[in-house]
């Protein structure tokens, strides 16, 4: 997100420089705990969750066929974004895609009486049933350590125990 552009970490601007003067992305990250293995090589797609879902549907919706989609958000409630991410399952966006990156979920919100899941959990529940690599906490979004992705470019996306990786 360019407004915080002054707060952003080395690593983000040098991952902006390599991708504006080299078309370069690679980036390494150690594994999370929830990430689901496999690699796959497809185009980016995605961004904010609360916008991309307002898409479903409509002319403006996103070709998620054979794409890895990337998603993150800011200042939402645990419940809203589980109806979000049920709206993309019951949308066939699971279905269709051969990748998920899940960046930052920034000043997220619980309601008195606890929502009861994490991000993680959310999530994991509604893409069990589906074969495709899934990194968590990857640094992209609303942080000042927020890296390039640059979205309708193929990438290559590896995730196994110990790293995630993404990189053209």
């Amino acid at each position: 997100m360019p407004i915080n552009v002054s707060k952003n970490t080395p690593t983000t601007l040098d991952s902006l420089k390599k991708f504006l003067f080299k078309q370069e992305i690679n980036y390494k990250i150690k594994s999370s705990t929830d990430n689901i293995s496999g690699n796959v090589k497809a185009p980016l797609v995605g961004g904010n969750l609360s916008i991309l879902t307002s898409s479903l549907g409509t002319n403006y919706q996103p070709d998620f066929e054979n794409k890895i989609l990337f998603i993150e958000d800011i200042d939402e409630y645990l419940y809203k974004i589980d109806r979000m991410i049920w709206q993309l399952k019951f949308a066939g966006v699971f279905h269709q895609i051969k990748g998920l990156i899940i960046g930052h979920f920034t000043n997220i919100k619980d309601n008195s009486t606890a929502f009861g899941m994490s991000i993680e959990e959310i999530i994991l529940q509604k893409v069990k049933e589906f074969d495709f690599p899934v990194i968590f906490n990857f640094p992209c979004g609303h942080e000042n350590e927020n890296l390039t992705l640059p979205f309708g470019i193929e990438m290559n996306l590896k995730v196994n125990s110990k790293t995630a990786e993404l990189y053209n």
